[in-house]
């Protein structure tokens, strides 16, 4: 599993969380834990050998203790240096002493070796089938996933290299077209076919309107960011897997995936692109 989402009881998470969710987040419901979605959708606990914690804010390590013991979380560089000792030891961690009573915790080190789309990468399973990638900026051990669907096609599993769409397109590899053709799915009352015009209108750059990105990495004070520089070269890295024809960039905040893809268990993503 790669990412566990938000715990549905986050408030019994460490005062941290909790602080920090109450003073930020103006509205916050989750029904299910992810563990309770996988069961109702018939998939044993068990089965679940590993949990990649793209990065450490709740909205992404859910509930580890609803998984089995033999279940290892898999984390990026840095976390065990900075979350050890953990809560109530430490009080200022968001994560408890209690997820990992008897759980094997595996921190992933990228010794550079291996390369893909620009970042650090790791062959997690040894078979191809899933790398984990080194995506500095946002924050400590953050890390995206970089996922084989068929012999030629992969899923960038980005976690929150970005938040937008917005932030990654569009680019000088894939511009915006001069008219939006018929079938694109369009937000709101826009129809398509229609004319780029009507979204390069509000482009802040717009001497390069089709071909730069509608939003930067925030540098505002209190933003999401550990280093924004850091975090914008990043962006602008990822820009190369959008330039892939066999690359589907798969953010964790996009919205529009949600009409878009077929969700579990109805459906998977392997056949992504054959179904444009």
């Amino acid at each position: 599993m790669f990412d566990i989402g938000g715990r549905k009881d986050w408030w019994n998470m460490p005062p941290l969380v909790d602080g920090l969710v109450r003073a930020g987040v103006p509205r916050i419901s989750s029904k299910y834990n992810v563990n309770e979605i996988l069961e109702q959708g018939g998939v044993a606990l068990s089965k679940i050998q590993s949990v990649v914690w793209s990065r450490w804010y709740y909205d992404h390590i859910g509930d580890i203790q609803q998984f089995p013991k033999p279940t290892e979380v898999v984390v990026g560089p840095g976390f065990k240096k900075t979350f050890v000792p953990r809560y109530p030891v430490n009080k200022d961690t968001p994560i408890s002493n209690t997820d990992f009573e008897g759980r094997n915790l595996r921190e992933i080190e990228f010794d550079g070796s291996l390369m893909i789309g620009g970042f650090p990468a790791c062959d997690l399973f040894g078979d191809g089938s899933f790398y984990m990638l080194d995506v500095p900026g946002h924050a400590i051990g953050h890390m995206p996933g970089f996922v084989r669907t068929t012999p030629e096609t992969f899923v960038f599993l980005g976690g929150d290299v970005c938040h937008f769409g917005g932030s990654h397109r569009p680019t000088k590899f894939n511009p915006m077209p001069a008219t939006i053709p018929p079938g694109t799915p369009l937000d709101g009352p826009f129809k398509a076919p229609c004319p780029c015009s009507v979204f390069t209108a509000c482009h802040p750059d717009q001497a390069n309107a089709r071909t730069s990105t509608y939003y930067k990495v925030s540098k505002s004070k209190g933003s999401w960011y550990i280093h924004p520089e850091v975090a914008q070269k990043s962006v602008n890295q990822m820009s190369e897997f959008h330039a892939d024809e066999n690359v589907f960039i798969y953010l964790a905040h996009d919205p529009a995936l949600i009409t878009i893809c077929d969700w579990f268990p109805n459906g998977t993503i392997h056949d992504w692109k054959e179904k444009g």
